[in-house]
């Protein structure tokens, strides 16, 4: 996995900055941590499909498994260059403030998405909304101390640069070259969410918490502070 150092312009401004040190390194842990998270993923994808094709009610219904199962293998290099690429990529995108006209630009294309893709973002939209509630702790106070290093404390104006949209999209993009069809796709994001969404994002976030604590950025945080006037907590 290339280790890509450059920054988006926020980055660049800053990155001589204590701040901009530290919102490297938080991309570059992420980074780590996800890659040795994706790979023993990639390592159940396989055992899944092949006990599906075991379990097969016919010929054709196997082959296709084991045809699927095959294609991950191949590509598998190239999902994981692809996740850590997309990962960078959201990153990045997070640290650039928020334009008033941000979610305008599908609105016109709306009713001409296809099925497949929109059964793909429910999937991604299904596991951020677990990371939220899972680890609804955790990321609530990662969110207060990266927005005190983007000057921004409620990140009213930037994205989480390491939420879980900027996790769960890269792989779903990862998947891209995937071609054995929706229904192989759908089961490899299952999986995703079992064994990366479930298990790997709250350790991540805690590690982060804890790193940042070291580094001295909000140490004495408490949940309590991650209630803004007139909110209910942390989102």
């Amino acid at each position: 996995m290339k280790n890509v150092i450059s920054m988006n312009a926020y980055g660049r401004r800053q990155s001589d900055s204590r701040e901009g040190r530290l919102l490297r390194a938080c991309r570059e842990r992420m980074q780590q941590h996800l890659a040795g998270a994706l790979k023993k993923m990639l390592g159940k994808v396989d055992d899944a499909l092949f006990e599906l094709a075991e379990k097969a009610e016919n010929n054709a219904l196997q082959s296709r498994y084991f045809d699927a199962m095959r294609e991950v293998r191949l590509k598998r290099d190239g999902i994981e260059e692809t996740f850590s690429r997309a990962l960078v990529e959201g990153f990045e995108a997070a640290l650039e403030p928020r334009g008033d006209t941000a979610e305008t630009s599908e609105t016109g294309e709306l009713g001409l998405v296809e099925d497949e893709v929109l059964e793909e973002n429910l999937a991604v939209r299904n596991m951020v909304t677990r990371v939220r509630i899972d680890a609804r702790q955790e990321l609530g106070m990662l969110e207060r101390r990266l927005g005190e290093l983007l000057h921004d404390p409620w990140l009213d104006r930037h994205e989480n640069p390491v939420g879980p949209e900027v996790i769960c999209e890269a792989f779903r993009l990862a998947l891209g070259d995937v071609e054995s069809g929706i229904e192989v796709k759908l089961i490899i994001l299952k999986l995703f969410d079992r064994y990366v969404v479930t298990e790997d994002i709250p350790p991540l976030y805690r590690a982060l918490n804890a790193w940042l604590v070291q580094e001295g950025v909000l140490p004495q945080l408490t949940l309590t502070q991650l209630r803004r006037e007139g909110m209910p907590g942390p989102r």
